[in-house]
């Protein structure tokens, strides 16, 4: 997971600043960058979901102006964010830049400073953005109370976890319904979505291009089984299946480093 210079440059133009009392918890980590979101309770407004995301930078670097002598370099920066839980995007309300690694040091870049820049008020996708995983921690435990009608699918992107070099990347992407999640002792129920990036042929007559699999994960067993999918032929299941039949209803157990081994973390986490 990368954040992008647009990204930052985000983070910089909001006006509002966050506290940086709060602890951490680590969300994800790139080569050059590790995320934290706060431990303090999200807060929920209907289905948006506000909380405050810490970026601690394996170097610093300067993140206004190069060119500019005053400008000083950041090693981390800390940012209100809020996440649109069901149309899967992020924006930034407020930021502020420090010199040392997990907000803490000198106020590098404060956007209270400029004050000609207005409030972002711009959504962008959580994958353009790389907070993916972020998304999935703040929007997780958003409550269907809220809303007086059947809640919407709520897809939560998959990474595939590291492939050998011998085997090829998959041209597919992994989804899980968070708002179809149900536990009952140690089995939980949830679908899952395969999206395709070109069409396939099923029977050699019918082209899809995505497929929702109801499965059922036994925490306690490790094992994960099928007892349902129906294909699309578009992508994200938008329109009506094509074709719907019953899975394998196998128990197979969950292999390590694996796409089932990111579905049973996310099924059997409280």
């Amino acid at each position: 997971m990368r954040i992008s210079l647009s990204f930052v440059t985000a983070l910089l133009i909001s006006v509002l600043s966050p506290s940086v009392q709060a602890q951490w918890v680590k969300t994800s980590t790139t080569d050059d960058t590790t995320n934290y979101l706060s431990t303090q309770p999200v807060i929920y407004q209907g289905h948006i979901a506000h909380t405050q995301m810490l970026t601690d930078m394996k170097q610093s670097e300067v993140l206004g102006d190069v060119s500019d002598p005053s400008e000083k370099s950041s090693r981390s920066f800390v940012s209100d964010i809020e996440f649109e839980c069901f149309n899967r995007a992020a924006r930034i309300t407020s930021a502020k830049a420090y010199s040392d690694a997990m907000g803490k040091g000198d106020i590098t870049v404060n956007s209270e400073d400029d004050t000609n820049n207005p409030l972002s008020a711009y959504w962008h996708d959580i994958r353009e953005w790389g907070v993916t995983k972020e998304f999935a921690q703040a929007c997780r435990s958003i409550p269907m109370t809220v809303f007086n009608h059947q809640p919407e699918r709520l897809w939560i992107e998959i990474e595939e976890p590291e492939r050998r070099a011998e085997t090829p990347h998959a041209d597919q992407a992994f989804y899980l319904d968070l708002n179809s999640k149900i536990r009952k002792e140690d089995i939980v129920r949830i679908s899952q979505l395969v999206n395709l990036n070109e069409s396939l042929l099923t029977n050699d007559k019918t082209a899809w291009m995505s497929a929702v699999l109801k499965l059922e994960v036994e925490c306690k067993q490790r094992a994960i089984r099928d007892m349902k999918i129906s294909i699309h032929p578009d992508r994200m299941a938008a329109q009506k299946s094509l074709i719907s039949s019953a899975g394998t209803k196998e128990w197979l157990a969950v292999e390590q480093d694996s796409v089932q081994e990111e579905i049973f973390k996310i099924a059997c986490e409280n």
